[in-house]
């Protein structure tokens, strides 16, 4: 791979060697094979299928015992940032293969396996995702063609078809990208609703689109490709190298000096390609993939360098400032060529490339509309679904419209840092007892209700003069309960914030898992100084009372564990 490369008028297609690989074109849909001529796809026309009349129907026969085991399994936040190395190991799956009957559009196949999957973002009790593996007990035993079917969740996606939307834009940007279709799951006759049927990235996949199926695949989870960060890439296939040896050049040319980073990178990747995966991420703003968060990406390498696969796009598309350009920088490659004239200049040209030939904002909005069409009869909620089909529509065409303006002036001038770690350290423990009525938050703290504090944070036991508690809803009308412990000498006021959904205020045990339930501890010293943050508590809230009539009793307990980023 050399140095050079052409800019905004290079060709759809470039020829590439050492990979067989070509791009055939069916209707605008690109196909990726394994061919002779070894050429590589630049930005295509949108996808034009229509969308299906109805969803794949995907229907599960399981013991009840073993549903309800699959639906509890689980981890969280702590069980993946916990540690100072929390980037540099892999993360063990907590998730168990349970036998069960499924029948995928009305074709059924018996003694299948089926455990649930997700990494924290997307895991639910209530609609788990999940992964079916027809072979797991029957060798040899296939759906058509198929060894597997993943079914996602998209709990970050209240339209569900910003998954399949992502990775269609993905194809057209001429960046391999997963099948992605709608699907209809049924658990023992029970709807769970509207899920995603997403291809696997295994050999198939990289059979399709690489043409060669033996290479180095990885998957990125919290992943990066400096010091204290590559342990966390998962070998993917049996024969990928274990110790992650292909990705090691990546590493040492992002280490070098700038002067040397053009040609260093060029010798491990294709730069090119590269810019349109995080061109293709940023205009898609894919906070949670590899530039947004090193986070949701596949790296496979083969002889002629490193390429990257998109994963997890179910939380883009969402609003984002007016005056925000495309524009993802949170992992170390993007910052590298961010920070050179020419690594600026070869995003900017993706950026255009892609906004002018991939972004069609009139057939996406087209597939929104025939999605929705297909899919209304099977959600949860049709108006709900409705509503949120409407917002992501809107969304389309409020992006179109404004890219054109926010690029005008060129890119933004930005400071880049290395991102500093996200791992979690424990700095103590914390049990509260409180005693107080619904409405009480917002007036004088200790005035409102009773608190008991037992525990310690960083070293040293809680010790108060007064506590006290409150509850209520904050300004944007969510539930909180508030604790507060106060000292004299020295002065001192620990303040502990607890946030719930309102379907948690009765009776009852809920997790403190920071997804949607969350605590965490101030401490101002003195008590009128500005806060400090001291931790995020881990562990559950349990309510003997609740309720959100003015007056109503809120009674109950609050502990766990105190933990707090090694980089704060």
């Amino acid at each position: 791979m050399g140095v050079e490369r052409a800019r905004v008028s290079r060709s759809r297609v470039e020829a590439r060697s050492g990979r067989g690989r070509c791009v055939a074109t069916a209707g605008a849909l690109v196909v990726l094979a394994g061919c002779v001529d070894g050429t590589l796809p630049g930005p295509s026309a949108t996808p034009e299928p229509s969308p299906p009349s109805s969803l794949l129907q995907v229907e599960i026969d399981i013991d009840p015992d073993d549903a309800n085991q699959l639906a509890g399994e689980g981890r969280n936040l702590l069980d993946v940032l916990g540690g100072e190395d929390c980037t540099d190991r892999l993360r063990d799956a907590p998730f168990t293969w349970f036998p069960a009957d499924v029948t995928v559009d009305g074709e059924l196949v018996t003694n299948v396996g089926i455990r649930k999957k997700g990494f924290i973002g997307s895991l639910s009790s209530e609609r788990p995702s999940l992964k079916i593996k027809f072979d797991k007990y029957e060798p040899d035993q296939l759906w058509g063609e198929q060894e597997r079917l993943t079914v996602n969740n998209s709990r970050q996606d209240p339209s569900r078809l910003r998954t399949c939307l992502a990775y269609r834009f993905f194809e057209a940007a001429g960046v391999p990208a997963p099948s992605c279709e709608l699907a209809h799951v049924v658990a023992n006759g029970t709807s769970l609703g509207v899920y995603t049927r997403v291809q696997d990235v295994k050999r198939r996949f990289l059979r399709e689109h690489f043409g060669d199926d033996t290479g180095d695949l990885y998957e990125g989870t919290l992943s990066d490709f400096r010091d204290g960060w590559t342990g966390s890439f998962e070998p993917k296939t049996d024969t990928t190298d274990p110790d992650r040896t292909p990705l090691l050049p990546l590493v040492d040319a992002l280490a070098g000096p700038d002067e040397d980073l053009e040609a260093a990178l060029s010798d491990v990747l294709d730069l090119d390609e590269f810019a349109r995966f995080w061109a293709a991420e940023s205009i898609i703003g894919h906070w949670d993939g590899y530039a947004g968060n090193a986070n949701n990406f596949f790296v496979y390498s083969l002889p002629d360098g490193l390429h990257f696969i998109p994963w997890g796009p179910d939380g883009t598309m969402v609003p984002r400032g007016g005056d925000d350009v495309p524009l993802m920088l949170n992992s170390l490659l993007p910052q590298r060529l961010y920070a050179t004239a020419w690594g600026r200049q070869l995003y900017e040209d993706a950026l255009h490339e892609l906004l002018n030939d991939a972004w069609d904002p009139d057939g996406f909005v087209d597939l929104l509309s025939g999605w929705r069409e297909a899919a209304a009869g099977d959600a949860l909620s049709p108006g709900e679904f409705s509503d949120a089909v409407d917002e992501l529509i809107e969304l389309v065409e409020e992006r179109a419209s404004a890219y054109p303006s926010l690029l005008a002036g060129g890119l933004p001038e930005l400071p880049l840092e290395p991102r500093p770690s996200p791992c979690q350290e424990f700095v103590g423990d914390i049990r509260l007892g409180f005693d107080t009525t619904w409405g009480t938050f917002g007036t004088p703290p200790f005035e409102a209700g009773q608190s008991t504090w037992n525990g310690e944070v960083d070293g040293a036991p809680f010790a108060f003069d007064a506590a006290a508690a409150a509850a209520g809803a904050d300004a944007q009308g969510q539930p909180i309960l508030a604790s507060y412990g106060f000292r004299t000498t020295p002065e001192r006021l620990d303040q502990v914030y607890a946030f719930v959904a309102p379907q948690d205020l009765r009776p009852g045990t809920v997790p403190l898992d920071f997804w949607g339930r969350r605590a965490y501890l101030i401490r101002s010293e003195p008590a009128d100084a500005e806060g400090e943050f001291r931790g995020l508590v881990y562990g559950e809230l349990t309510f003997e009372a609740a309720g959100t009539t003015p007056g109503a009793a809120i009674r109950g307990e609050l502990s766990g564990v105190l933990v707090r980023g090694v980089a704060e």
